[in-house]
């Protein structure tokens, strides 16, 4: 058995909503800016140490907004298929 010392650290600073850092985690599944949970922690070499290896966080999907040309109506936007009547599918 080996004794590191110092010890090696596992980062899990990941906070929900705070931006994402690179430098400490790369992404799981989908891109973003902003942190929505650690899945795996960052291994430094000690306390505010180099990174061994990165740890794996999911950022946030990125919102889209969506905009309409001026004059243009939303109508039906937020509503189910099955709540919109023939005369909104018409229109």
């Amino acid at each position: 058995m080996n004794i590191q010392d110092p010890p090696m650290v596992l980062y899990f600073e990941c906070k929900k909503g705070e931006p994402f850092n690179k430098d400490f985690f790369a992404e799981y599944r989908i891109s973003g800016k902003k942190y929505s949970y650690l899945v795996w922690p960052a291994v430094l070499l000690c306390q505010n140490g180099a990174t061994v290896k990165k740890g794996v966080a999911q950022p946030k999907k990125k919102s889209v907004d969506i905009a309409t040309p001026s004059g243009t109506s939303c109508s039906g936007v937020g509503r189910s298929f099955d709540e919109l009547d023939q005369q909104d599918l018409l229109k």
